[in-house]
């Protein structure tokens, strides 16, 4: 396709609409590559895969927002040898995750979308790389013991190691004659060896390794001798801990390695899928419809895509045709009575259908598919080439004459201006001329009268004209096909203000017989006008009954499909667990007529193991709690111990917990802890529920949030230390740190030392709901 006409046409702007669409990153990059296809054959295919994607889409949409660029990633896996970290496997994986959610959801509608269904099975799965890479991270990226037998062991030997260092250290301290060397209660960290806080004035006094101090110098981290040993034994664990972790990762990106040309094609046709699905979801915004090829264009009630999409502008809809027998349209009436977006709307709808979107139009609406689309549209003058306005636009048209053909739209707006109107009309003629004989399909704006007159006489060429009502004097931005429009000038001129003896006389000059044509013509034109609303009132109607005949067959037969799918399954289940109580049965009658005795003791247990398999199959009773209510989503209801009020937000699988929310936390309580209120109780004055005060103490006495809010960075790095160091004793324990969004700087300066931290777990970014970027949530190591 021309790239000026992409240009004038702002089909990159329509591009920029559609990515914004897509899922995914990949998807939205697929997207603003989008050229228009000249191949009718593919155009029919694109615009079949993107009405699948409109059916899918009133039902459900499929997420690919997990999709990620993996390219990078392959492209490091495609060295031998080369061992990926566990963030890059788990980009892989992300991927491998999405090829299974659109395989799943998709196998529901593989008759009703045989083309997405078609896309989809494509992708490859890999089952076992995706089940051990899955179940061997965090989602920190932290890897787990059960990454392997190994790791799982070196790591049993490293907590072993730890806890009889720590027992050790913990019974030292706490000893009378420890008392005054003591600075503070608590086993730490440094340089990867476990210590103990010394005041300084003791530490010569203290047979021992000084491994770190304190920023304020009144505290030295010291490691005992006794220690020494312990923490060598410790230091060697975690090194066999590391040698594992490095001999799975090069083992899974081994694997990797041998799949990595499937994982390539399934990133390729995940963005492809994106983009189709891109293409429907833009559409549905559009309210668009999928156009039918055909051997000439006929637009009905047309609308400019990115009128439709901007709310500030009313857009009004055009219907015209071009192509068969009338391969010319000129486009007339007065200024900013809407002919160049006119001139725009039947560009741009082109190059969608071509791209497989479906188009702002209604249904009965028929596109022809190009192999060239040319456009000259506005003011082209160059002041650097030194060129007029006239002489740029006869340079496009120029170029225009050498390429255009029978498989060509031309699209030229104010065609003969910028010169002197006769030349320029004559000149107008002669270029419709020369394109009616090649058969190119052209449309036209213009206010000169020679060229209404050609359209008139020439038997491939039609009138068309904007609609302008003389009474507002405001254009209507309607297009009235067949006839030539009017100017409107005297009545305008008039309505302004100008002198009515002015009027007359231009009248008088132009004649009489000119004015009663012009009369004549806007009561013909009223009458067209009419007739024309009539019969595309009937067609829309028409197109529209049958249309949602379409999407109800096709919604139907999946949904059907599904049911049957449902039933099926329910009666195999069924089946299987009746056969299998009959068997049972049938067994235990058997063993009390064979042997009545020993038949008889065990008959109530398997008699009680059957009723209980029984009612585990029938739906689980309503969840009550303490106060005798039902716990409902949405009710009301105090956590004991703690008095905080909640409102209740989902009921957990299995039947003994639900979840909470208070304020922006959100958290997991027990059905025995919920005691459920009264409406309107516990609500407090402002109506949102209120979180527990900071620094809320759990059972251990740890608190479970730190508000650094207002520290500097060296003082809040220093209390996240000394709640960490006192943690060591908790296992499992987790803790919110408060430290707000700002300009980043804290947060940042807390990342990095949880980052490099021993002692931690996994962190990560709260939950929107409960704080979002402003608290990162901690969890240290076992």
């Amino acid at each position: 396709m021309n790239d000026h006409a992409l240009k004038v046409l702002e089909y990159n702007d329509l591009l920029s609409c559609l990515a914004g669409c897509a899922h995914s990153e990949p998807g939205s990059h697929l997207a603003l590559r989008l050229l228009p296809c000249p191949d009718r054959q593919s155009v029919v295919a694109d615009l079949a895969l993107t009405q699948e994607a409109l059916h899918l889409l009133e039902i459900e949409d499929v997420n690919l927002s997990e999709v990620q660029n993996t390219t990078a990633v392959l492209d490091r896996l495609r060295a031998e040898g080369s061992v990926l970290g566990s963030d890059d496997l788990m980009i892989l994986l992300s991927n491998q995750k999405s090829v299974g959610t659109v395989r799943r959801t998709l196998r529901e509608f593989a008759g009703a979308l045989p083309g997405l269904s078609s896309l989809v099975q494509g992708m490859a799965s890999f089952p076992e790389w995706e089940r051990w890479v899955g179940r061997s991270f965090t989602e920190s990226g932290e890897m787990m013991d059960n990454a392997g037998p190994e790791l799982a062991r070196v790591r049993r030997e490293l907590r072993s190691a730890r806890d009889t260092v720590l027992d050790r250290l913990e019974k030292f301290r706490t000893q009378d004659s420890a008392a005054k060397v003591i600075r503070d209660d608590y086993v730490t960290i440094r340089n990867g060896r476990y210590v103990l806080p010394v005041k300084p004035e003791y530490h010569r006094a203290f047979k021992g390794i000084v491994q770190s101090r304190s920023q304020s110098g009144q505290t030295l981290f010291v490691e005992p001798l006794f220690a020494v040993d312990l923490n060598n034994r410790l230091t060697g664990a975690r090194v066999q801990e590391e040698k594992e972790i490095h001999r799975i990762l090069a083992r899974m990106s081994a694997d990797a390695r041998e799949v990595r040309e499937s994982m390539a094609s399934n990133l390729e046709l995940l963005a492809r899928l994106d983009l189709v699905l891109a293409k429907g979801r833009l559409g549905r915004k559009l309210d668009g419809i999928i156009p039918q090829p055909a051997d000439e264009t006929e637009l009905v009630d047309a609308r400019h895509p990115l009128l439709v999409l901007s709310p500030e502008t009313e857009c009004v809809p055009v219907s015209l045709g071009i192509g068969g027998a009338s391969t010319a349209l000129v486009i007339t009436g007065p200024n900013t009575g809407g002919k160049t977006i006119t001139l725009k709307t039947v560009g741009l709808l082109t190059l969608m259908a071509q791209s497989g979107i479906p188009i702002p139009a209604a249904e009965g609406t028929r596109m022809r598919v190009f192999s060239r689309v040319f456009a000259d549209i506005g003011d082209e003058q160059s002041l650097s080439q030194n060129l007029s306005t006239f002489s740029a636009h006869m340079k496009v048209v120029s170029r225009i004459l050498s390429h255009a053909d029978h498989d060509t739209l031309v699209l030229l707006d104010e065609l003969g201006a910028g010169t002197d109107p006769q030349e320029g009309s004559a000149l107008g003629v002669a270029l419709l001329e020369a394109l009616g004989k090649k058969g190119t399909c052209v449309v036209v704006t213009t206010h000169h009268n020679l060229l209404k007159e050609f359209a008139y006489r020439a038997a491939y060429a039609k009138n068309a004209s904007t609609v302008f009502d003389p009474e507002s004097l405001k254009p209507t931005f309607r297009i009235k096909v067949g006839l030539p429009g009017r100017s409107h000038a005297l009545k305008i001129a008039g309505q302004l203000g100008v002198d009515r003896n002015i009027i007359a006389r231009a009248q008088e000059i132009m004649g009489t017989g000119a004015v009663r044509a012009d009369e004549l013509l806007g009561r013909l034109s009223e009458e067209v006008d009419r007739e024309a609303r009539a019969r595309a009132s009937a067609e829309r109607i028409s197109a529209r009954l049958e249309a949602d005949r379409d999407r109800l067959r096709i919604r139907r037969k999946a949904a059907q499909e599904k049911a049957e799918k449902i039933q099926e399954e329910a009666r195999r289940e069924a089946s299987d667990f009746i056969r299998d109580l009959t068997r049972r049965g049938k067994d235990i009658l058997k063993g009390l007529k064979d042997d009545p005795g020993s038949g008889r003791k065990g008959f109530p247990e398997k008699i009680r193991e059957m009723r209980s398999e029984v009612m585990e199959r029938l739906p689980p009773p309503a969840a009550v709690a303490p106060s005798g209510k039902p716990v409902s989503v949405g009710g009301r209801v105090e956590v004991m111990p703690l008095g905080i009020k909640a409102t209740v937000t989902a009921l957990l699988p299995g039947g003994k917990e639900a979840e909470v929310l208070s304020g922006e936390i959100r958290m997991r309580a027990p059905l025995r802890r919920l005691f459920m209120l009264e409406d309107g109780e516990g609500q407090s004055s402002s109506g949102i529920d209120q979180p527990p005060p900071v620094g809320y103490e759990g059972e251990g006495g740890l608190p479970v949030e730190l508000n650094l809010l207002g520290f500097t960075v060296e003082d809040a790095l220093e209390s996240v230390d000394k709640v960490l160091d006192r943690s060591l004793m908790e296992p499992g324990y987790q803790l919110r740190i408060v430290h707000g969004k700002g300009s980043g700087a804290l947060r940042k300066a807390i990342t990095a030392s949880l980052r490099d931290d021993p002692r931690v777990l996994k962190f990560g970014v709260a939950p929107r709901e409960a704080g979002g970027a402003g608290v990162t949530v901690v969890e240290l190591k076992t």
